[in-house]
């Protein structure tokens, strides 16, 4: 995805609309160097001091109402909060936005349509200097479950719940399905099951069962995947930045006792992104075994698929030490690689389009999996003797 250099609206088309819809974005740009070239969107009197607004304008009150947008089926809820910075050569403003995006229900028609305009705003001011402040990472909100899913969601919390009974202590979402953004027939259902105590050979194979029955009888979903734990291990500090994050900021309980209440929010580190992708590489490497073993073509892809997302957001492992913002999509981790490793940008592009919608063939991704993760793991021992 290309990004310019400047700040202002991203024309969205509807994958990146329904990709930001629900999610909570905190923005940072220095002003009046850059005019805030928010179109559309609705502001406070605080915001427009030291701004330039291009109209139409709006405020909070009536944003509700708002239809004159030429599609604005995503409305951003803005709040900015100006304050003074001082840098070298004079004082700046530090323009603060808290922007969270929901659908509009309708339009001034009575169309509801994800169009190609839609009040975006562009996470660019990443290229922004001078940030003063590094904020703690969003949590996922706890909106009501898509529609499509509500029937699945709650099959997994019956069948679960009354098959392990107090051998389960909780249960969670994570993902697409847990964002609100999952598409039917071409989304998974991730849940992350915590147990109160390690679990027998049998009970481990009941699992097992009961995820290969919700796949079975959800055709709304492509796969179920468990993500297994035990009470003691989440809890234990020395898990903090993997169970504590996951976890915080990466699930949402459906079930049981929601242990992500026992975490603060996170703050961005690479601490955070080690511990989150301790094993990548073996957990990559297995994937080229399975990928190249595949009985049949469609298995081939769909490893392929989940093998390319894996090693796309293992790249922040790479991030530099202190470094304010988290990645959210397959594109945030792109674009972040992409200002560290311009030269292997195009390596990494790569592994974006095979994660979306493979079409390469099994012996030519194996062999650029293998390089790419041949290097990442000699850069990663680099960046940690350097530390």
């Amino acid at each position: 995805m290309r990004r310019s250099e400047d700040v202002g609206l991203r024309l969205a088309g509807r994958r990146a609309a329904e990709r930001m819809t629900g999610t909570t974005y905190w923005l940072e740009t220095l002003l009046p160097k850059y005019p805030a070239r928010f179109a559309g969107i609705p502001t406070t009197s605080a915001c427009r001091q030291g701004c330039t607004l291009h109209e139409p304008e709006l405020s909070t009150e009536n944003v509700g109402n708002y239809t004159s947008c030429p599609s604005p089926t995503l409305v951003p809820i803005l709040d900015c909060l100006p304050q003074p910075r001082r840098t070298a050569n004079k004082t700046r403003t530090l323009l603060r936005l808290k922007v969270r995006f929901r659908p509009k229900a309708v339009l001034a028609d009575n169309r509801c349509e994800m169009g190609i305009y839609a009040c975006c705003i562009v996470e660019q001011m990443k290229n922004c200097r001078n940030i003063s402040t590094i904020l703690p990472i969003d949590v996922i909100a706890g909106n009501p479950i898509q529609l499509e899913f509500e029937a699945v969601v709650a099959d997994a919390i019956k069948s679960i719940s009354v098959a392990l009974g107090s051998l389960l202590n909780s249960l969670y979402l994570y993902g697409s399905v847990a964002r609100g953004c999952a598409v039917p027939r071409k989304s998974d259902l991730d849940l992350t099951v915590v147990l109160t105590r390690q679990a027998s050979g049998q009970e481990r194979t009941l699992l097992e069962e009961l995820r290969l029955d919700l796949e079975a009888s959800h055709n709304e979903i492509v796969k179920v995947d468990f993500d297994v734990g035990v009470l003691a291990d989440v809890l234990n500090r020395a898990n903090l930045f993997s169970w504590g994050y996951w976890l915080k900021h990466e699930c949402r309980c459906i079930y049981g006792d929601d242990l992500s209440q026992h975490f603060e929010a996170f703050m961005p580190s690479r601490k955070i992104a080690e511990a989150v992708n301790r094993s990548y590489g073996e957990t990559l490497n297995d994937y080229a075994s399975r990928i190249a073993c595949a009985v049949d073509l469609i298995t081939a892809k769909r490893l392929q698929k989940e093998a390319a997302r894996k090693l796309v957001r293992s790249t922040n492992v790479l991030r530099p030490t202190v470094y304010p913002f988290w990645p959210r999509t397959l594109d945030d981790y792109f674009f972040d690689f992409s200002k560290w490793y311009p030269s292997l940008a195009p390596d990494l592009e790569f592994f974006l389009i095979q994660a979306r919608e493979p079409d390469t063939s099994v012996t030519e991704f194996n062999a650029r999996l293998s390089r790419f993760l041949s290097w990442m793991l000699l850069e990663q021992q680099r960046l940690s003797r350097s530390a």
